[in-house]
């Protein structure tokens, strides 16, 4: 097993192409000139990304899957990066060469709505009945209108009701709101298998990694690089629900006036205020003990705001999806949270930057 933190007496990489029928390594790519960067971001639906530049060509979607080989005091391990779709971009040639450059994006790309005209998308009326299993529908459809195999952990959850597709949604839509329904994400594993995995909840899952600074006896897995970027000038201090659909109007109103909270109207000198009008908490009710109740919660959601701390550091096995640690003491940077960015230098070294959204009640 490979330790992370140290360098490499050996290290390179390998370029297969996938059989699209079994998903199994099919031949190595040996036209490869250079790997550019890989990207995987949560934000986006297709996951994960990078580039390739090949001498010659590349059959448009083709699927591509990268290996990193390190040799470590005689030790050897293998490791998948990711697996893609790869889509020629551009080619270059001169007298002695042909370049092409290939997009890879993420097996999910196929599933995904790339914009609300264009996508894979169920057909009209699209309807999952009552009862059905959440998590196995998802993994079933998924499976069945993607290019990857797609897999799902056992869950006993079902639909209470009948779910019907909207008339702009992609699969990846419709797999999402099912697997959301079992308490589960879609995502992609580094083969390129679609994926349901449990959704992290905040403070219950520990910490798959984590990026610290040293000691005397344990070396680094962190680089000097760092940033730790937090906002609060968004925060309200006060929030207002209004009803005003029928008569009378009902407003509901909470204040934060505690002077410990830095964002506080005792603090700051100054209401910042939310106002809410007719949100769909105040439908059933429409009584001002309902409106300062629904005021009250809204407060208390926002003031939870998000760090978002940004760290260099050698290649390591955590994946964005994963929950981090961050522990670089030497410049005060500390807490737990979840990876939602990494982007990977597909050359040597494999040096790699990680955004991890620490979530704080301020």
């Amino acid at each position: 097993m490979a330790d992370w933190a140290y360098g490499f007496d050996r290290q390179a990489f390998e370029f297969w192409r996938v059989d699209p029928e079994t998903w199994a390594d099919a031949e190595p790519l040996r036209n490869v000139v250079s790997g550019g960067t890989a990207v995987r971001d949560l934000s986006r639906q297709t996951y994960s990304s990078a580039s390739l530049d090949l001498a010659g060509e590349i059959p448009d979607e083709s699927v591509v899957r990268c290996y990193m080989t390190v040799a470590q005091a005689g030790a050897r391990e293998r490791v998948c990066i990711d697996t893609w779709m790869a889509f020629r971009s551009q080619r270059a040639a001169d007298a002695a060469t042909l370049v092409s450059r290939a997009a890879l994006h993420g097996p999910l790309m196929a599933l995904a709505n790339r914009e609300q005209t264009l996508g894979n998308k169920p057909p009209v009326g699209y309807t999952v009945p009552a009862g059905a299993n959440c998590a196995a529908t998802a993994a079933r459809e998924l499976g069945a209108h993607g290019v990857a195999p797609a897999v799902a952990p056992p869950s006993d959850a079902v639909l209470e009701s009948a779910y019907v597709a909207g008339i702009q949604q992609g699969w990846l839509d419709v797999g999402a709101d099912l697997a959301a329904a079992a308490g589960m994400e879609v995502t992609s594993d580094p083969y390129g298998r679609t994926s349901l995995v449990p959704a992290p909840v905040p403070g219950a899952v520990r910490p798959a990694w984590t990026f610290h600074d040293g000691n005397s006896a344990v070396k680094s897995n962190i680089l000097a690089e760092a940033t730790d970027e937090r906002g609060t000038s968004l925060v309200p201090n006060v929030v207002e629900v209004v009803w005003n659909r029928t008569a009378p109007t009902v407003v509901g109103r909470a204040a934060d006036d505690d002077p410990a909270h830095p964002t506080s109207t005792a603090a700051r000198g100054y209401e910042l205020v939310r106002r809410l009008v007719n949100p769909a908490g105040l439908q059933a009710g429409l009584t001002p003990s309902l409106a300062d109740a629904l005021a009250a919660r809204e407060l208390a959601s926002a003031r939870v705001v998000v760090r978002r701390v940004t760290v260099s550091h050698p290649f390591c096995p955590a994946r964005a999806g994963d929950v981090a640690e961050v522990d670089y003491s030497a410049r005060g940077i500390a807490g737990v949270g979840r990876i939602v960015r990494q982007s990977i230098s597909l050359a040597t070294g494999a040096q790699t930057t990680s955004v991890i959204e620490i979530p704080e009640v301020v």
